[in-house]
């Protein structure tokens, strides 16, 4: 497993992204948590075809389980939120949508 604690301001965006399964878990996508700590952050969460499904805006307290792309943005001046997912990173592991 990997965990990341990210602080952002407003407006600060992650793209949208995937991540690449693993080659041992072929069938089964790769999973990504995020709770949120502090502040207030939109998910948009899009299909396993890559077209964007819905945007969600998580408080703190909520979090998100996720396993298809997704991009984040902050909606706060002083957001932090917890990613995790299976790890370790690997090098061109996040594929742009």
């Amino acid at each position: 497993m990997q965990m990341v604690v990210q602080n952002a301001g407003s407006g600060e965006r992650w793209a949208a992204h995937k991540h690449l399964r693993f080659e041992k878990l072929e069938n089964l996508p790769a999973q990504e948590f995020l709770y949120v700590l502090l502040g207030r952050i939109r998910v948009g969460i899009y299909s396993e075809g890559d077209s964007k499904v819905c945007d969600r805006v998580l408080n703190e307290g909520d979090f998100a389980i996720l396993n298809s792309g997704h991009d984040v943005e902050s909606l706060h001046d002083e957001t932090r939120y917890i990613a995790l997912k299976q790890g370790p990173y690997r090098k061109g592991e996040k594929v742009p949508l």
